[in-house]
């Protein structure tokens, strides 16, 4: 047999030029794209960090100066006489409010009713967590039990259902499974009627029993046939059951689709979003003009003071360099933010001509338009066009628009001419809202209607535009 031989070897150091491209990112170019991809609301923001870091960027408050500038003007403070019959007003009437020897106001007996209404309804909102906690409070006695209560509510998911096994929590609970099974059923009579349930079947026959609704014809639909149910199999229904199909329609009206599917989601806080557009395009004297919405962007200037110090030939140099370099951080600041402006403002220039159709008319409809073709017109980079338009919008005349909507792809009709993606949502939407729901379009037939008008749209995506509108298929939207 023989053995591989290994000879020893030995590093040495030596000395080569190689030469690579790579591409540096300069601080200052990483702030334009974060000022120009960030929307009007987060621009302030974005100033503020910058503010904190820059002791040379100071903030032109216009209205604060014009306040000391009149205050400084002994001509402009006057008081007239009429000021001091108000003040002796106000006095005589808090005066009877007051007491003269107490500290603290002296409050009739409704008054502190309704303090003590009002202080008691200054509360946190409940949690889903919370409500049930307090329910499993009141209903388990012992110690063990209300443990294994916490352990179970504890594992809800938002939606309020059970989506950890029995098994697995029994091991965490060093309980058995039928000791939880027990303390579950229970949690299952709580309110919001259905948490607890491990499935949205169980937790459909939850609501149903609660209500009342227990060996109804609708327990009996979502027990039996739940599958044939979510896929609106109604003759699958009718025939199990042997029951008619105007049967079928009204317990599903009536009974089933009143029941929450989440339940638990009633105590998610709903919040509020709100949308500042970043620009507006108005329509004067019959053209269209572009205004860039700048008032939440603070007007920046540099600070005079340190400004100064440059000329003070005692400085030392470090102190200088330091200034001199957050200048020119400073002064980038307020070239990003200008060129940010002028860059948003020179696309809906652009978009206020091309699509002054549809942004006049709300029944207008949108050319197709690519970044490319902003690209080339205005001399920029698409990846410009694409960082200037995400997260913006746009209030025009038929209403608040997405940039990034008006850039849409387009279909070439049989006649030659265009026509946008979004116009062919629309025509489907307007097939689906007109068609006969006892007898719906497949989505090849949706395609097929589609060509008749000149329009060729496959179905594979129709049924992607479908889909992105919230349409079910032929099957989920018939009515029997």
């Amino acid at each position: 047999m023989s053995y591989p031989i290994f000879f020893e070897q030995k590093q040495k150091l030596t000395q080569g030029l190689k030469q690579n491209q790579l591409l540096m990112m300069l601080p200052q170019m990483q702030q334009a794209i974060s000022l120009l991809q960030s929307p009007i609301m987060e621009i302030s923001q974005l100033i503020d960090c910058e503010i904190e870091k820059n002791p040379l960027i100071e903030i032109i408050e216009e209205v604060a100066e014009e306040c000391l500038a009149e205050r400084d003007d002994p001509e402009e403070v006057k008081i007239h006489h009429d000021d001091f019959e108000i003040l002796k007003k106000l006095d005589e009437e808090y005066r009877d409010f007051f007491g003269q020897n107490e500290l603290r106001p002296r409050i009739s007996k409704t008054d502190e009713e309704l303090k003590n209404y009002w202080d008691t309804s200054v509360i946190a909102p409940k949690t889903l967590y919370g409500n049930l906690m307090e329910q499993a409070g009141e209903t388990f006695e012992s110690e063990k039990e209300k443990a294994l209560a916490e352990l179970i509510i504890g594992s809800l998911d938002e939606r309020g259902l059970l989506a950890t096994s029995l098994e697995e929590l029994s091991v965490l609970a060093e309980a058995t499974v039928k000791e939880l099974e027990a303390i579950l059923l229970t949690i299952q009579e709580f309110e919001p009627y259905g948490v607890g349930a491990r499935t949205t079947q169980e937790c459909l026959l939850i609501q149903l029993k609660r209500y009342g609704k227990e060996g109804s014809l609708a327990e009996k639909i979502v027990q039996e046939c739940y599958e044939e149910l979510l896929h609106n199999k109604i003759p699958l229904i009718q025939k199990k059951l042997n029951i008619s199909p105007d049967e079928i329609r009204q317990v599903i009206e009536k009974d089933i689709a009143q029941l929450d599917l989440h339940p638990g989601t009633c105590f998610i806080p709903m919040t509020e979003s709100y949308i500042i557009p970043d620009g507006e395009i108005k329509e004067e004297n019959g053209k269209l003009v572009v205004v860039i919405n700048d008032d939440s962007i603070p007007s920046l200037r540099l600070n005079r003071k340190y400004m100064r110090m440059l000329d003070d030939e005692k400085l030392p140099q470090e102190t200088k360099e330091y200034i001199y370099q957050h200048m020119l951080s400073a002064k980038w600041l307020m070239k990003n933010v200008y060129q940010r402006n002028e860059t948003i403002k020179r696309i809906l220039d652009y978009l206020s001509v091309k699509q002054i159709e549809y942004l006049r008319n709300p029944k207008g409809e949108l050319i197709p338009m690519f970044m490319t073709e902003v690209a080339e017109e205005l001399n920029l980079h698409e990846s410009t066009i694409a960082r200037a338009v995400a997260n913006k919008y746009v209030n025009t005349p038929r209403g608040l628009i997405s940039l990034r909507s008006m850039f849409t792809f387009s279909y070439k009709k049989q006649d030659g001419s265009e026509i946008s993606s979004q116009s062919v949502r629309d025509a489907i939407q307007r097939i689906v809202e007109q068609e006969n729901k006892q007898k719906p379009f497949s989505d090849q037939k949706i395609s097929n209607l589609l060509e008749d008008t000149g329009i060729p749209c496959a179905r594979r995506t129709i049924s992607k535009y479908r889909r992105d509108l919230n349409i079910g298929n032929a099957q989920q939207r018939r009515k029997y």
